[in-house]
């Protein structure tokens, strides 16, 4: 199969690498997932994410705009980023599609090894518009979410929700 990935450390983004994002948020989903969204609370925009099993919607740093999107071996390193969120996504079909809302549907994923993968996610500000990094991690289980770096949006109270409902 044309691009087929067989380690998450020689992925490779298949399509555009600048994401449209809208709504605050970006999607990271499974293909066969029929409702890519969530429905955000307060708790979930304090927490900067939003996920099911096989979706989450990561919260961006601006309302709207565009970003420089890279595929990375391990996003919540990346130098200079100011938010890194961590979460489990069940990946049953192997193909990740990464979109902003307003881009529904569009041709831009990437392949893997089907399974329960930990997916990071961090953003910075470059001079001309935000840079968003993403890693994909093998798992063997669901694990808890988890905030690597909080910018001042930030504010969670409590434990992090690990469930959202179908907006």
């Amino acid at each position: 199969m044309k691009n087929e990935i067989q380690s998450p450390q020689s992925l490779t983004l298949i399509g555009a690498s600048i994401i449209r994002y809208s709504y605050n948020q970006i999607l990271v989903f499974d293909s066969l997932e029929s409702t890519p969204g969530c429905q955000w609370s307060d708790a979930h925009w304090q927490q900067g994410f939003a996920r099911r099993n096989s979706i989450v919607s990561f919260a961006t740093l601006d309302q709207a705009g565009t970003a420089a999107l890279s595929i990375v071996e391990d996003a919540g390193q990346e130098e200079g980023v100011v938010r890194a969120i961590q979460t489990s996504l069940d990946v049953p079909s192997g193909k990740v599609c990464i979109e902003g809302v307003d881009e529904y549907p569009i041709s831009r994923y990437v392949k893997l090894i089907p399974g329960v993968y930990r997916v990071t996610a961090s953003q910075r500000r470059d001079s001309s518009r935000l840079a968003i990094f993403l890693s994909f991690s093998h798992s063997s289980q669901f694990v808890p979410s988890l905030i690597i770096k909080a910018d001042s949006l930030l504010n969670p109270r409590g434990e992090l929700l690990e469930t959202s409902d179908i907006p």
